[in-house]
């Protein structure tokens, strides 16, 4: 009975495979941004724009990285 109930192992072993790379065999990149003792201050806005937004902290830079770029898409940023 006890087999019954019990999920295949292998089958659970590729999930857990699976799930950590993702969907896609290729790595994800991922990056950091790390602060001064001294810029507490940022963290401190961070966390508001967190709130305000009400996402956490990867979805926040996505963000404000689309709206800035939206910001200079007419710019001689994007024409170099």
């Amino acid at each position: 009975m006890n087999q019954v109930l019990d999920p295949n192992k292998d089958v659970m072993q590729s999930i857990r495979q699976d799930s950590v790379g993702g969907l896609f065999s290729r790595p994800i990149p991922r990056k950091h941004v790390s602060y001064n003792a001294y810029e507490k201050h940022i963290q401190d806005i961070e966390s508001k724009l967190m709130q305000q937004y009400r996402c956490g902290y990867s979805a926040l830079h996505k963000i404000l990285i689309r709206e800035k770029a939206e910001q200079i898409r007419s710019s001689k940023f994007w024409n170099s």
